[in-house]
């Protein structure tokens, strides 16, 4: 079937670090094309689209029920044989039974299934395995769900709906929460439903590794959410032809430009309003201006005394003057000519305007204070324990921190972001009860003990979670050829499962949903997620760590035929889908969308990713593709094979499609189609011999970028037995991922790595003989056979540390520029080539095999 068929039987098969050449604020906010949220497979809670909170998998058929042994349900006991008539009440004791079973008699022939019958398992503490609870190559351990039940491993208990009462008269928290709200929230007294440890919010985001949540609240298998301003996803109503306020350098605190309309000439007549003040018996006109240069677009703001109307100046170097690269919203500009001298910060849109469910910085004052826009926090009064998440320096870096608010509106936060601050950065505010004014968010008051909510959907009947246990629901260690099968883990404050130097460890159709931090990591080899789901994790989906670098030994560590979404819940930036690290991981036929950040973040080798779907992904962050890796000469042999990318896009701009960041080497991104990319298709920072061939480019800003990163990367800094992170020699000598805990040593002009890399093993390994030379330039790079389409540029050349990229690569061409590639049915997404499609008149251009992307039936 083609991919639109099974975007839309997919609820049924499943149910059976920076670059600066792409501006923060960059193109208009919005995707780049109309998709909506709703149009994501399953809708409801938990994510089948069934309207209850059941199970999102079914049992996969290959469970060998003939050799059922032993079961265990929620209303059994301990004492019982473990039968299907009398099963046991804990999986502790059908572990310690089969592992009788083990010690007196073996393994039987085909294996072992532990059946699991209907009902929620309530975890204090993980189900812990190790190698006397592994199976054998050929008699694999089974946990299964009886088939047609829905089994959950939680790590938190169900609330009692009824104890849902009404916020009562009279009650202080009346008057925090908002009129309109108020009579439709509801509270429970957690102490009374047994519940007294309610967890410690703690700080998260790109320099956290770790973390866990505090207590958390899920109604009918959907996350709630921490009631928060603005709410998630708002945005206002907008006056496109408001007067600008310009602050900063001689515009002071603020100084307004009156809106002039959008009639202008030359390289301004672009579409884009003028302003105009006169400041200091200067006429200063602010305005924009687009132009094709060096093979590209270039869009960017002025201020300038030049009447753009009449006399436009798109380049004001020789005169006082500021500029920006970007779109709409006005970005801040840097002082460029003349006297002028400092940043300066244009805003056309209300102070506390709110975008995506962001609001902006409009005054800082230190590494960790800021004034709040507008007057919002007038009516938080004095709210306990506002917390403050935002990126706040870097739009690829987020924090969520603590702080205290002042009646003035001063923020000042309990912790330094990661970088710092920065005017106009996008941040919001959350934990307040006094912003709990929608549907499906909700407050805790930690000194009562009393959980506030306003419910998503009717209480009768609904399911209320809380999440308690800060452990694993399953931790496996040193355990092989086990399989998972038809279980819905959910419900922690960290990881769901974790499991450590294991060996065929297989989740066959299970559910990972909830956690507050990482869903599953695994470490070891020949084990994965096959059908399985991932949704809502309050840090990455799956981790995958096997394989050996320096002998180039393959983990086989996989994800396949999966749904995930929703990764990044509450690190925003760098938790992607998948993280595969080491040796020859696979990410396959996978359904990957709607998520703050990247689909896949990968280091290391032979990774291969393919026949995925990447959708709705970096929707929050700048500068990250939905897949990405970075600043690694022998992060090689990885595979980019035959993806769809669609509708990649952020309100902060530099939402790419596949991102070979800083260096990244020896990759191949071959028969993608990029469809609907906000910002560039593929982007190489200055690596050697990636090669970017065979993709079908679609509405994207560019199709290549590159870029020559010989000043940035001239590096050989040390520490200890560590390079640094961007010496790029040092690094191909030494397993850098895991350096800290000891450093091993990769020798890369010596096989296997010399005949696999040869490219790579030609460097010489002598920083004095590298530096200032050809060897830091992006030689032996390929930009081939190609074809785009409503695409603004085929190659852009960018200059962050280095300029003629393109000059050095191997092969820029053919390629075919802006020919319609003559889909099948583009209104439907199938976008398979028609026989007639002006591609195949590439020579060497192979098909693309569209409708085997995705997860297969």
């Amino acid at each position: 079937m083609f991919l639109g068929a099974v975007l839309a039987c997919l609820p049924g098969l499943l149910a059976g670090c920076g670059d600066d050449t792409s501006n923060p604020d960059a193109g208009d906010a919005g995707d780049a094309r109309d998709v909506e949220a709703g149009d994501v497979p399953g809708a409801d809670g938990d994510g089948d689209g069934d309207g209850d909170a059941g199970a999102d998998t079914a049992v996969p058929p290959d469970v060998p029920w003939d050799a059922a042994r032993f079961y265990v349900s929620p209303t059994g006991d301990d004492s019982n044989p473990g039968t299907r008539e009398a099963p046991f009440a804990t999986l502790e004791r059908a572990r310690d039974a089969v592992r009788e079973v083990r010690s007196a008699e073996g393994l039987p022939e085909g294996g072992l299934v532990v059946v699991l019958r209907e009902g929620i398992y309530e975890r204090a503490a993980p189900l812990r395995l190790s190698a006397d609870d592994s199976g054998e190559a050929a008699a694999p351990i089974w946990w299964a769900a009886a088939p047609g039940e829905v089994v959950r491993l939680a790590g938190g208990p169900s609330l009692d709906p009824a104890a849902a009462v009404p916020v009562p008269a009279g009650s202080p928290a009346r008057a925090r929460i908002p009129v309109a709200a108020v009579d439709q929230v509801r509270q429970i007294d957690l102490a009374a439903q047994g519940v007294t440890d309610f967890g410690t919010l703690q700080r998260r985001g790109f320099s956290t590794w770790g973390a866990e949540s505090a207590l958390e609240v899920a109604f009918d298998g959907a996350m709630l959410e921490l009631a928060r301003w603005p709410n998630r996803g708002q945005t206002d109503p907008e006056d496109r032809t408001a007067d600008a306020i310009v602050a900063g350098d001689r515009f002071g605190a603020g100084t307004t430009f009156a809106y002039l309309g959008t009639t202008a000439t030359g390289n301004a007549d672009d579409g884009f309003a003028n302003y105009t003040a006169n400041v200091g018996g200067t006429q200063f006109y602010l305005y924009h201006c687009t132009w094709e240069w060096g093979g590209g677009i270039h869009r960017y703001w002025f201020i300038s005394p030049a009447d753009p109307r009449s006399d436009p100046n798109c380049w004001p170097s020789g005169v006082t003057s500021w500029l920006a690269s970007g779109n709409w919203p006005i970005p801040p500009l840097e002082n460029f000519g003349g006297e002028a001298t400092e940043t300066v910060y244009p805003r056309t849109r209300p102070e506390a305007f709110a975008e995506r469910g962001f609001v902006r910085i409009p005054e800082v004052y230190s590494e960790t204070s800021f004034r709040l826009p507008g007057t919002r926090h007038e009516r938080w009064g004095a709210a306990p324990d506002p917390w403050f998440q935002g990126l706040f320096y870097q739009y690829w870096a987020d924090d969520t921190l603590p702080g205290t608010v002042a009646p003035d509106g001063t923020v000042t936060l309990g912790e330094a972001p990661s970088y710092g601050l920065a005017m106009l950065h996008p941040f919001f505010a959350l934990n307040l009860l006094e912003e709990l004014d929608v549907p499906g968010e909700y407050y805790l008051d930690r000194s009562t003990g009393t959980l506030y909510f306003w419910p998503p959907g009717p209480l009768d009947g609904a399911e209320i979670q809380v999440s308690v246990l800060s452990d694993p629901l399953v931790r496996i260690e040193g355990t092989g050829h086990v399989r998972f099968a038809g279980l819905t883990f959910e419900m922690v404050r960290g990881v769901l499962v974790e499991a450590s130097e294991v060996e065929d460890v297989v989740f066959e159709a299970c559910t990972f949903r909830n956690s507050g931090g990482d869903a599953v990591r695994i470490t070891g080899t020949r084990s994965g997620l096959a059908r399985c789901v991932v949704r809502d994790p309050g840090g990455a989906g799956v981790r995958l760590t096997g394989g050996d670098r320096p002998s180039l030994t393959e983990g086989g560590l996989f994800v396949r035929d999966s749904d995930l979404s929703g990764f990044g819940r509450w690190d925003r930036t760098y938790k992607p889908a998948v993280a595969p690290t080491g040796c020859g991981q696979v990410i396959e036929h996978n359904y990957i969308h709607d998520a703050p950040h990247s689909g896949v973040l990968f280091s290391g080798n032979e990774h291969r990713i393919e026949y995925n779907i990447f959708e709705r992904v970096v929707t929050e962050a700048n500068d990250a593709g939905a897949v990405y890796t970075g600043r690694d000469w022998g992060y090689r042999g990885n595979r980019i094979r035959f993806n769809f990318f669609h509708d990649i896009g952020s309100p902060f701009g530099g939402s790419h499609g596949v991102y070979l960041d800083d260096a990244a080497s020896g990759n191949e991104v071959f028969g993608n189609v990029f469809y609907g990319i906000s910002g560039l298709a593929t982007l190489s920072g200055g690596g050697r011999d990636n090669h970017f061939e065979n993709n079908v480019i679609v509405d994207a800003e560019d199709g290549g970028h590159s870029s020559d990163r010989r000043a940035r990367t001239a590096n050989n800094e040390w520490d200890g037995e560590c390079p640094d992170d961007w010496n790029l020699l040092g690094r191909i000598n030494v397993v850098y991922e895991n350096c800290w805990a000891g450093a091993r040593t990769i020798a890369y002009q010596s096989d296997p790595w010399a005949s696999r890399y040869p490219e790579l093993a030609a460097i010489p390994n002598d920083w004095d003989a590298i530096v200032d030379t050809h060897w830091l330039d992006p030689e032996g790079c390929t930009f081939a056979r190609n074809i785009t389409w409503r695409t603004e540029t085929l190659m852009f050349e960018g200059s962050w540390g280095g300029e003629g990229a393109f000059g050095f690569y191997d092969a820029t061409e053919p390629n075919l520029v802006n020919q319609d590639p003559r889909f099948v049915d583009e209104a439907s997404l199938d976008l398979r080539l028609r026989p007639d499609s002006p591609a195949f008149t590439l020579p060497g251009f192979e098909p693309i095999p569209f409708d085997e992307i995705g997860i297969r039936p």
